[in-house]
């Protein structure tokens, strides 16, 4: 029965709207009902349109030519023409057939044989285009069940087709004589398969497998790390992950050399729904260096261990820890683990509310230095910060009241404990011409219980002695604003003066020196109440702080920046080291430039400058620039030695680095940092190129490190990385 757009025919319980949808449902009449109906009890009715669809009711089947589009459930079929046979429920689909999946594959083809619901069936000349963008292609594929399909004469890659040449051969293709893809278990299984890089055959084997595209996370071989470096000869690493449930994996790399024996490192993450833990470690048994890199001939145990953790209880409330180990100074170097000098863990509670701060956390360090005193490393047990700030003005300013406490011990050396309370009030007013005045009051209160002084620091002039400190501070700090448009630029020039009092002499000899041992003037600290880190030391007595800030900003976003200021102490006595800019009345003079024309471009210089000698002790000068396809930067540091500071000696760095990208898929940098002090050299150089496009990824390094440290001498690293996305 020929059917017309204009007709609407219904006959034996079947639906016909012709030339434009028909609904199978069942059939009644001539035909049982229980074998009309696609087989099974759960079967879904069948939606399908065309321009034209013709009926047989002796041979049960329809006929559908034109733009034919049949949907079942999720799954739709295209096809130029389509005969169903409604009682053995088979489809027949010819010319440009195209299968879309309810998982996201498309399947095409020109003659397509499905039955059981698109469930069974034949497939020839079959391209797959799967749901993760991979490309599976067969001379025959034959449809087992719902979920395994066998493919005969099959090639599978990840790589994209090119636009302008589809049929060129892709960068990486596996060929196999079958591949089995179950759906359920959700495999890809190859028999007699052929691994080829651009058309040419590199690897063979009679079977392998890997995780179906549509998996993002299972268990197996992740791309191995090929290298070689003058320390442990040629390395191979061959990472394995292992999923633990859905929140939670391992991932172990065994690590092979030839200069030394294997390493096994190994890393376990679980997520929580409240935060995250980490833990990871590594560990070799082999022979033993002495600080002049000979072996002794002894086995030695060598290992790390290192966790993490942070978790969110509520709004307010988090903790968490972060602990490190290794088994001996130089073994995180070696191994290329880590670069750290000093190992610290820790472990911390802390709530944050509208008016409160809480923290109570403790430390443990270990110095990784040849003259790193073991003995003499600190642990922190504990220290508690508390904040309170009301949110109720007080005399137009807002108050904060804080306390800190703080134990401090070591195993051969000072011990120290220390209380402090303060109460802090400030303030900010315009008047009509536009000064901004910031008026403070401070009291701070600090007690200090300290033992065993004179094994650490034999200047000391008692071994245990209980001392304190009061600290009233006062200050004020005038600034005036100014403005005006320019053509296409916003100008702005504020001169700044400040007045801080406070009496002098507040470090008395008996209070150690803990945290506040780095200390120098700078454009950042330059309006600071305390220019002292931490609470051991003071920045006491009386002084004048003055200062410019000024910039220019247009419309396109470029700008520049200017500060310089200077500070001038009114007591005579010093409370800073020499080397830190404010050993004298008059302090060093300190500024900052930035000129960004652009978000491309931008050059940032700080200095320090002694106004007595017109001598620069410190600078930095830093340029990052660049176009789209190449970025680079340059900077250079050269600091005074601060006596007694953490770093005493002099800095003369410049370190170069350049990024450049050639194309959509390839990249390259190159870096070098080099001492250029009198006797100084390069500190580092490295380099290398990667390649990364949807089924490629590919990486080479090189690494030189030009310093030695007892086992570790100058050391020249070689990494290759190469990963076929998609295979795993």
């Amino acid at each position: 029965m020929a059917t017309r757009p204009t007709k609407r025919v219904k006959k034996h319980g079947l639906c016909l709207i012709t030339g434009a949808t028909l609904l199978i449902t069942g059939w009644a009449g001539d035909v049982p009902a229980q074998t009309a109906s696609p087989q099974g009890t759960n079967a879904r009715p069948i939606e399908l349109v065309a321009d034209d669809v013709i009926y047989h009711s002796q041979q049960k089947q329809v006929h559908a030519n034109g733009n034919v589009e049949i949907v079942q459930g999720e799954r739709v079929l295209f096809a130029n023409s389509v005969i169903y046979n409604q009682e053995t429920d088979t489809v027949i689909a010819t010319g440009d057939v195209v299968l879309r999946e309810p998982s996201g594959d498309v399947v095409f083809s020109n003659r397509v044989e499905l039955r059981d619901g698109f469930k069974r069936g034949i497939i020839r000349e079959m391209k797959i285009r799967l749901a993760n963008r991979a490309r599976l292609s067969a001379r025959q594929a034959v449809r087992v069940n719902e979920h395994t399909t066998r493919l005969n004469t099959a090639v599978y890659t990840r790589c994209e087709a090119c636009p302008d040449a589809p049929e060129e051969t892709p960068i990486w293709q596996v060929k196999a004589h079958k591949v089995t893809r179950d759906e359920k278990a959700l495999d890809v299984e190859y028999e007699d398969a052929t691994l080829e890089f651009f058309g040419v055959p590199v690897f063979y084997t009679p079977y392998f497998s890997h995780p179906d595209p549509t998996v993002e996370r299972r268990s197996g071989f992740l791309a191995p790390i090929f290298g070689s470096s003058t320390k442990l000869g040629m390395e191979l690493t061959t990472p394995y992950f292992i999923t633990v449930g859905d929140d939670a994996d391992i991932t172990l790399s065994p690590r092979f050399t030839s200069a030394e024996r294997a390493v096994l490192e190994g890393e376990y993450r679980q997520q929580f729904q409240t935060g995250r833990w980490e833990i990871s470690g590594s560990s070799t048994y082999v022979n033993e260096r002495d600080l002049s890199n000979r072996r002794t001939g002894a086995n030695v145990f060598r290992g790390h261990f290192s966790t993490t953790g942070d978790f969110r209880q509520n709004r307010a409330w988090s903790w968490g820890f972060n602990g490190n180990w290794t088994s001996d100074d130089t073994y995180l170097k070696r191994y290329r683990i880590s670069g750290a000098d000093t190992l610290e863990s820790d472990v911390f509670l802390q709530a944050i509310s509208d008016q409160n701060y809480f923290n109570v956390s403790s430390f443990a360090f270990r110095g990784l230095k040849v003259n790193d005193d073991p003995g003499q490393s600190p642990v922190i047990l504990p220290n508690i910060d508390y904040e309170w700030s009301p949110n109720v003005a007080v005399g137009g300013g807002r108050v904060t009241v804080g306390a800190h406490a703080l134990s401090l011990i070591r195993t051969q050396g000072r011990d120290t404990r220390r209380l402090s309370v303060s109460t802090n009030w400030q303030a900010r007013a315009t008047d009509q011409i536009g000064l901004v005045y910031e008026p403070s009051v401070s009291l701070r209160g600090d007690a200090y219980w300290v033992s065993d002084a004179q094994k650490t620091d034999i200047n000391a002039r008692q071994n245990d002695s209980v001392t304190g400190r009061i600290l009233p501070t006062a200050a004020v700090k005038v600034s005036w604003p100014l403005a005006r448009r320019a053509g296409k630029t916003s100008q702005t020039i504020e001169p700044i003066a400040q007045i801080v009092a406070s009496p002098g002499g507040g470090n008395p000899a008996d209070i150690p020196n803990e945290y506040s041992q780095s200390v120098e003037i700078s454009d950042v600290n330059l309006f600071a109440i305390n220019r002292f880190a931490g609470f051991d030391r003071v920045d006491s007595g009386s002084r004048v702080t003055y200062g410019l800030r000024a910039g220019i900003y247009g419309d396109g976003g470029g700008f520049s920046e200017f500060l310089i200021g200077q500070s001038w102490r009114i007591n005579q006595d010093s409370p800073f080291p020499v080397g830190s800019g404010l050993e004298d009345r008059l302090s060093d003079i300190v500024g900052r430039v930035t000129i960004a024309p652009s978000e491309q471009f931008a050059y940032n210089f700080r200095f320090r400058l002694d106004p007595e000698r017109f001598q620069i002790d410190r600078q930095e000068h830093e340029f990052t620039g660049g176009i789209d396809w190449l970025r680079a930067s340059i900077s250079y540091v050269e600091l005074e030695p601060v006596l007694n500071g953490i770093a005493a000696g002099s800095t003369n760095e410049l370190a170069l680095r350049a990024d450049v990208k050639f194309s959509d898929h390839w990249s390259a940098f190159a870096a070098h940092r080099r001492d250029l002090s009198k006797g100084g050299g390069g500190l580092r150089a490295e380099g290398g190129i990667a390649y990364l496009d949807e089924c490629l990824d590919f990486s080479l390094g090189i690494s030189r490190d030009f310093t030695n440290d007892r086992d570790i001498d100058n050391n020249l690293s070689i990494l290759f990385r190469l990963r076929l996305i998609g295979l795993g």
